[in-house]
């Protein structure tokens, strides 16, 4: 599996959070859903609030 580092913003109560997460998963869009799953379900916020701004591999 790859390292991936995927960095973003959310907005909680109207007040924008930025984030970054490392996650290992086997391709660029796992790693995407893993991250909406994991901040949604930390926060409790919604997908609709939350960007992805960049996803790379870390080696």
């Amino acid at each position: 599996m790859t390292m991936y580092e995927v960095k973003g913003t959310y907005t909680k109560r109207g007040v924008k959070q930025k984030y970054t997460k490392t996650i290992k998963a086997p391709s660029e869009k796992l790693a995407k859903e893993k991250t909406y799953a994991l901040i949604g379900g930390k926060q409790k916020i919604l997908r609709i609030h939350m960007t992805i701004d960049e996803i790379k591999v870390i080696k």
